[in-house]
């Protein structure tokens, strides 16, 4: 069965020092984690959490979690945590799959060796203050994460053109055994409020949007108390397989493990124009029911409804709309004006176009630090230079 709640991220992330380079891939392609925009409504806590390794490899985990207010809702949960964690669910299998791709365009944009290893889900519940909590969890090691500058680890790189956090979403970043922070751009919440050295993770809280290549964070080695480094205890990932060690796995990956929230995955969607972190909203509930079955059962017998009179344009889907502009516009526009057009966000233009391209209604081409978006037959190699008319 699948969890009407959960969908899976979308990956929109731009890897890449240089600008030009990494402005090709973002907006190019939709992957990863879908499921993101609105979540924050659907959820309590909305995180991704992200450890840093000392081999520059990174533990990226998508984690969500909701009070379960009555034995109803407990129940489903109970049904989808089981399926979940006992089958491979088309959820998981599109995370996995969406994942992998996501790193591997990374990998074409910085020119650096990555890959997508060590993928884990659970769906369980737990108790706090007396309450029933719902959570859902999938992680991934992403090799190859950061870069080795001056004996130092760097992560940012794959944030080019910054990243957005929703409302009630937040990343937090951590520090692996061998390493500790040395410094973090932009500032956000310590949990040793007194030293950042000290602590052992960073947390940004959304609504904020970052600018390029942040937010950034430097590691160096953690020092023990004789002042040398640090190379025992802790996870050890493995660089090449992405695997943890058996005896220091976190007790939580274990089957009868600790809860998460459920509902949706992360996203990260690829773009030239910006790296964006986005959430879309999927509801939580009813779980045993699909989303006609739940929006039927919702309307009262012999309830007359009566909608409120909206024009031809507001019944337009948003791929329509696209569309209409394109034809307007001789079949192809720049991706900036679609979003100068609409009015839109560039996250939402970006993985608007992305579906509309893999549905076959348009096509894009990267022109310089441009996204040419183009209907069937206006294909600037079909129809001349797409800047012609300027």
């Amino acid at each position: 069965m699948e969890f009407p709640g959960v969908a899976v991220a979308v990956l929109v992330v731009g890897l890449v020092v240089a600008p030009t380079a990494v402005a090709g891939v973002v907006d190019d392609r939709h992957h990863a984690i879908d499921g993101v925009g609105a979540a924050q409504e659907s959820f309590d806590r909305n995180e991704v959490r992200l450890t840093v390794y000392e081999n520059r490899s990174a533990r990226w985990t998508f984690h969500y979690e909701r009070t379960l207010s009555n034995e109803s809702e407990r129940q489903d949960f109970d049904a989808f945590a089981e399926e979940f964690n006992s089958n491979e669910t088309q959820l998981y299998l599109g995370f996995r799959r969406d994942s992998s791709a996501l790193v591997a365009d990374g990998a074409n944009i910085t020119g650096r060796e990555m890959e997508a290893t060590g993928f884990a889900r659970r769906a369980d519940v737990t108790s706090s203050l007396g309450n029933d909590i719902g959570i859902v969890e999938m992680s991934f090691t992403w090799t190859s994460f950061g870069v080795e500058n001056a004996g130092r680890t760097v992560v940012g790189d794959v944030f080019e053109g910054g990243l957005y956090l929703g409302p009630q979403q937040s990343l937090v970043v951590s520090p692996g055994p061998e390493l500790r922070f040395e410094s973090v751009e932009p500032s956000g919440t310590q949990s040793n409020s007194s030293s950042l050295p000290a602590s052992d993770s960073v947390t940004w809280q959304g609504e904020q949007e970052f600018t390029d290549n942040r937010p950034q964070v430097v590691f160096v080695a953690s020092q023990t108390g004789d002042g040398e480094s640090s190379g025992v205890g802790g996870t050890e990932i493995d660089g090449n397989t992405g695997s943890m060690e058996a005896a220091t796995t976190p007790s939580f990956w274990a089957g009868d493990s600790l809860p998460m929230l459920v509902g949706v995955v992360g996203v990260l969607v690829l773009g030239g124009a910006a790296t964006v972190w986005y959430l879309r909203r999927e509801a939580f509930g009813p779980y045993a029911e699909s989303g006609d079955e739940a929006e039927q059962a919702s309307e009262p017998v012999g309830t007359a409804i009566t909608e409120p009179a909206v024009s031809d344009e507001e019944l337009l889907t948003d791929e329509d709309r696209v569309v209409r502009m394109l034809e307007a516009n001789g079949g192809r526009m720049k991706q900036v004006n679609i979003v100068s057009e609409t009015g839109w966000s560039k996250s939402k233009v970006s993985m608007l176009l992305t579906d509309m391209e893999e549905e076959g209604l348009i096509s894009k081409l990267r022109v310089g630090r441009e996204n040419v978006i183009s209907l069937k037959g206006h294909e600037p190699e079909a129809a001349g230079s797409p800047f012609d008319d300027e």
